[in-house]
């Protein structure tokens, strides 16, 4: 279905419907029976293939180029399931999978078509993770019953309150934080993010907390890219946690390292000569980044596994679920004026 877009004298309005029933609006301006490839933005499960119309408006001759980067950025959310992934992914991605070259010309034009194929309509903003900035509110609610109703909803059992050991784990990257998180938040595992190198102070304040809990063990996975610096952050961080520990700590790098970079097939450049990389004598480095977001959910969930089986966890969600069903019918029938 074809619509003029008023707001835009550049481009030309469509909607494109999906097989799953929904409308996703979009905008080009790409010549009559030109195919449009977009996500849509309802199920997030389906490439839409638009040809385009017949109609008045502003056309421009299809940039092939172009064309072909725009459909393999979204074969890429296709070829992962239309998981949520950074820019920086989708490069490696690119690289990896659809022979672009790894450079820092093709990131930045890799990041500009993204821009445009969300601006478009074509790609849903709700796909790409953009975890550089942040922004804080206090919490409020409309009242205090609904507070306790959200409280209660969103509460999690610790899981770990009753085991013998503690488990914590450490990521240079702030834009993967959610797809680790995703793994750890069941188990109530802690996700230290360190966004780089981590200060003493911070570092200290997160052991101060595995002395609090006073466990004989505690185990530590890290993650950073396989380069000088990120060799370098594992390094100090586990330094500085063995500094500040009073109990038993196990430090693993967990990755990313060279085996893994072998065994996944994973994109790498030659590795940069300069005062952090002294210690780091490997000829080719591999950031995180490269990796897709199930292979590094699977890592995670593998360390994991090392020390909670998949069954305790089954068991402890279902007495959890049947505990904050028992708070939520006592909590509805309480009424504060």
């Amino acid at each position: 279905m074809y619509i003029q877009n008023e707001e835009n004298n550049q481009h030309n309005k469509y909607r494109a419907i999906c097989r799953c029933g929904g409308e996703t609006p979009f905008l080009s301006n790409q010549k009559v029976n030109t195919v449009v490839d977009l996500i849509c933005k309802h199920c997030h499960s389906y490439i839409i293939n638009f040809t385009i119309p017949s109609k008045e408006g502003k056309q421009r001759k299809r940039n092939e180029e172009n064309a072909r980067l725009e459909s393999d950025i979204l074969k890429v959310f296709e070829s992962l399931d239309f998981a949520k992934i950074t820019v920086r992914q989708i490069y490696y991605q690119l690289v990896m999978n659809f022979d672009y070259p790894k450079t820092d010309k093709f990131y930045q034009k890799a990041q500009r078509m993204v821009r445009d194929l969300r601006r478009d309509g074509r790609l849903p903003y709700e796909l790409v993770y953009d975890l550089s900035r942040n922004s804080l509110k206090a919490n409020s609610y409309t009242s205090f019953e609904s507070a306790a109703m959200l409280m209660v909803r969103a509460c999690r059992l610790d899981f770990l309150e009753h085991k013998d050991f503690h488990i914590q784990f450490w990521l240079e990257k702030k834009t993967l934080q959610d797809m680790v998180f995703e793994v750890l938040k069941p188990y109530s595992i802690k996700l230290c993010v360190s966004g780089g190198e981590a200060s003493d102070s911070y570092v200290r304040e997160e052991t101060q907390q595995l002395n609090y809990l006073g466990k004989p063990k505690n185990f530590i996975y890290i993650l950073t890219d396989f380069d000088g610096p990120g060799q370098n952050i594992a390094r100090n961080i586990s330094k500085k946690i063995k500094w500040f520990a009073n109990n038993d700590v196990v430090i693993t790098h967990l990755g990313l390292n060279e085996e893994q970079i072998h065994s996944l097939n994973l994109k790498t450049r030659l590795s940069k000569n300069n005062n952090s990389s002294k210690k780091f004598d490997s000829e080719f480095s591999a950031e995180l980044e490269a990796l897709t977001p199930q292979q590094l959910q699977k890592i995670v969930k593998d360390a994991v596994r090392n020390h909670i089986s998949d069954s305790e966890l089954v068991d402890f969600e279902r007495q959890q679920e049947n505990q904050r069903e028992l708070c939520v019918s006592k909590i509805s029938t309480i009424s504060i004026s």
